[in-house]
């Protein structure tokens, strides 16, 4: 298949799909599920690809921690970002099959993936034309849920060897983030950064592996003097992560622009007549809304930037009834004939409900790193109006009710100190009692 966004005719361009008989997408299945509790012993918490109660918003909510870490006490770190070549057809399917064996103590689990690694064909179609079918040796077929997680333990089979190469310091910011092959490693200093990438580049050969010159980056992130013109439009904000860009605002934007794509890409269905007003809602919340809400839970924004979604929403919500200037409906009206609530106000509820998970997560987890970093950082504050981000926001949330008698161990819960920070983890460990708090937040 070709690759989007990706020019067509070279090879690096092509991913290679295989097409699965039913008999085997159950093997897979029995398979993974046997595979993953020791899998799970031992991947590391930095590792959020292809793991329960894991994904992307977890990577993107402690990079967006770190930058609040920036933007208010003024230090700078650096960003490391590792991308594969080609990262599951690289595979070696017998040392593959080692880690597998070596991970769980089960005989039948290494056979089963064996079962599932072998005899395996491809076929080059160019037009109508269809070559001959030829038998693959290396790499982890895609097409089943147990390919991307045989890759992440193959790929930390390699990641082991080459920590051995560099040296490991006690850190204040979470070492590594990973999402099956995106790696990223942070530090203060990028000449440690530099010397962990060429510890990667000297073990993985032997694994196969292949380094992407061209999406390996180093992300400076740091904040401009206020008199400088590069205030605000530092290069690091519109560096992008799992889709997510670093700055809140240009990520708001970013998404904004996506989701008119979408609604433009589907005009033919909204303008259509025979298709129910309840369908298109039903569409819209699974097509559009997931596009300009991804990774909500993770912005810190300012009301204008709020209005804009809000405003956003509602300009998709009268092309769904068909509403045009010059008619008129009333925001309010809108919102209940659509029976929508204003994007800010799920936003808010996200952010809470995220950060719940967020303190319920391994305590080395990179976004739980994240949050202790900022906490017991005591790096000099910076004069002036503060730039608004996700603990920003947080500690807002927070600062609307302290005063309330009936919250009084709110005024007791913070990001500022490790105390109040445990406190707050302590307070996560209830999800009930969470999901109140979260709910009392929201209505306040």
């Amino acid at each position: 298949m070709q690759k989007p966004g990706k020019p067509r005719g070279p090879l690096k361009s092509i991913r290679p799909v295989v097409l699965l008989i039913v008999l085997r997408k159950i093997l897979a299945l029995v398979t993974l599920d046997r595979f993953q509790p020791a899998l799970e012993k031992f991947l590391p918490a930095s590792q959020s690809a292809y793991r329960r109660g894991r994904s992307t918003a977890d990577v993107v909510f402690a990079k967006r921690v770190l930058v609040n870490l920036v933007l208010d006490k003024c230090v700078e770190f650096w960003i490391l970002g590792i991308d594969l070549s080609s990262a599951f057809d690289t595979v070696i399917r017998a040392r593959l099959l080692e880690i597998i064996k070596e991970i769980t103590d089960e005989e039948d689990i290494p056979r089963m993936a064996q079962a599932l690694l072998q005899q395996t064909k491809l076929e080059i179609r160019i037009g109508s034309d269809i070559g001959e079918a030829f038998e693959t040796t290396i790499g982890s077929p895609q097409g089943d849920g147990a390919s991307p997680v045989f890759f992440t333990s193959y790929y930390e089979g390699a990641l082991v060897e080459a920590r051995q190469q560099a040296p490991q310091d006690e850190a204040v910011l979470p070492p590594e983030m990973q999402y099956a092959d995106d790696l990223d490693l942070l530090d203060f200093c990028l000449d440690k950064l530099e010397s962990k990438l060429q510890a990667c580049v000297k073990v993985f050969p032997a694994w196969n592996l292949k380094i992407n010159e061209d999406k390996t980056e180093r992300t400076h992130v740091y904040l401009a003097d206020t008199k400088s013109e590069e205030a605000g439009k530092e290069p690091w904000r519109h560096s992008k992560s799992l889709g997510s860009l670093l700055d809140c605002a240009a990520d708001v934007q970013n998404r904004i622009n996506k989701s008119a794509e979408a609604m433009r890409s589907l005009f033919a269905l909204w303008k259509s007549m025979s298709i129910s007003k309840k369908t298109k809602f039903r569409l819209y919340n699974a097509l559009v809304k997931p596009i300009l809400l991804y990774n909500c839970g993770t912005w810190g924004l300012n009301k204008m930037w709020l209005e804009r979604l809000d405003a956003t929403h509602r300009r998709h919500l009268r092309r769904l009834l068909g509403v045009f200037y010059p008619e008129h409906i009333s925001n309010a009206r809108l919102y209940k004939q659509c029976n929508e609530e204003p994007l800010s106000k799920y936003i808010k509820k996200a952010r809470w409900r995220l950060l719940g998970h967020i303190l319920r997560l391994p305590r080395d987890a990179p976004a739980q790193c994240a949050l202790d970093a900022y906490a017991t950082t005591a790096a000099p504050g910076r004069r002036g109006k503060h730039q608004i981000g996700l603990v920003t926001m947080l500690k807002a949330d927070l600062e609307t009710f302290k005063n309330k008698p009936s919250r009084r161990e709110i005024s007791q819960i913070g990001f500022d100190m490790p105390a109040k920070l445990t406190k707050l983890r302590a307070l996560a460990q209830d999800k009930d009692g969470w999901h109140s708090l979260c709910d009392y937040i929201n209505n306040s």
